[in-house]
């Protein structure tokens, strides 16, 4: 029955985009001497290094919000799946049909599903509208595809932020070792 979502592919991107949400690239630092004389850190480790855990700051917070918007999606896609599966039973048993019944937390009932030609889903945020079960499969089925879609932009943009995260970290471990390195550098130049 959902074969379809396996064919389902992520939606291309833009060009120039490296993800579809608004995650900021972060580049490995070759050369701290180059990196360093830009003008903003006036050759100061410690406003460069400020900067980069700032950086790792925000994707953690982006993080965040991306494993939310994940799970709020796979939960999403599984009403669908749900709901599509209830339509097909419908399409397909035209006769009355008991089914269990979960209307509060704790509290299980059991109620006659009488043959049903309409049903009402939800289609946006507090909007319901009804649908003939062919009209509501065809529905189910495209939401789904959208749904899918999103989520798999949300894998690639988890992928990707675990990259640029990596690479702040790098930054970060590298402008560390460079600041220790230099009072030995200056002590030994003194020196001579």
């Amino acid at each position: 029955m959902f074969a379809f979502i396996d064919k389902i592919e992520k939606p291309p991107l833009h060009k120039h985009q490296k993800s579809f949400g608004n995650i900021e690239e972060s580049k490995f630092i070759n050369d701290i001497e180059a990196y360093l004389c830009r003008s903003k850190f006036g050759k100061n480790v410690d406003s460069a290094m400020s900067l980069e855990n700032a950086k790792y700051a925000k994707y953690g917070q982006q993080a965040m919000q991306l494993e939310h918007n994940y799970t709020n999606q796979t939960i999403r896609i599984e009403t669908a799946k749900s709901n599509l599966q209830l339509v097909g039973k419908f399409m397909k048993d035209k006769t009355e049909f008991e089914a269990k019944f979960h209307p509060a937390i704790g509290v299980f009932t059991t109620v006659i599903i009488p043959p049903l030609e309409k049903v009402t889903l939800l289609v946006g945020s507090d909007v319901f509208m009804e649908f003939e079960l062919k009209d509501a499969e065809k529905h189910l089925i495209k939401q789904i595809k959208d749904l899918v879609q999103q989520l798999k932009a949300f894998e690639h943009d988890i992928e990707y932020l675990r990259e640029m995260m990596t690479i702040t970290e790098l930054n970060i471990s590298t402008l560390y070792k460079y600041s220790l390195q230099q009072p030995k550098k200056r002590q030994k130049q003194g020196s001579r």
